[in-house]
Parts: structure tokens; C-alpha cells; sequence
């Protein structure tokens, strides 16, 4: 009884664990995102686009409207 109680407050922090690790990769990952979009917006005005202009992702060959 001990040792299954003892297991599963194991596997319980463990989940906790686990859930807090990947907590912390996705606030990492959405700060990376961020800064890559700070950076584009940079390089935009930088390269003196008008603000209401839309350019075309070369990737995805999606519309962007850079004002959003």
C-alpha cells in the first residue's frame, strides 16, 4: 500500500516537473517569436516601407500587411 502511494506521488511530481519544464519552453519560445517579429518590424522601417504597405512573405508567399 506504502509503495503504490509512494509510486504515485512520484509520478505526480514528476508531471509537475514536466509541466513546469514545458511551461518554460513555450514563455522561451513565445519571447523568441516576439523578438523575431521586433526584428522584422526593424528591418521594415528600416528598409523605409511605407506604413500601410503590404509585402509578400518569399517563404509562404502569403500577404502581410505590415501595419498589423
Amino acid at each position: 500500500m506504502i509503495d503504490s502511494i509512494t509510486t504515485l506521488y512520484t509520478a505526480m511530481e514528476q508531471s509537475k516537473q514536466q509541466t513546469e519544464v514545458s511551461t518554460a519552453v513555450l514563455a522561451k519560445s513565445i519571447d523568441t517569436v516576439e523578438q523575431a517579429g521586433e526584428n522584422l518590424q526593424g528591418l521594415i522601417q528600416t528598409a523605409g516601407a511605407a506604413p500601410s504597405q503590404a509585402i509578400t512573405d518569399p517563404l509562404s508567399g502569403q500577404h502581410i500587411n505590415i501595419t498589423a
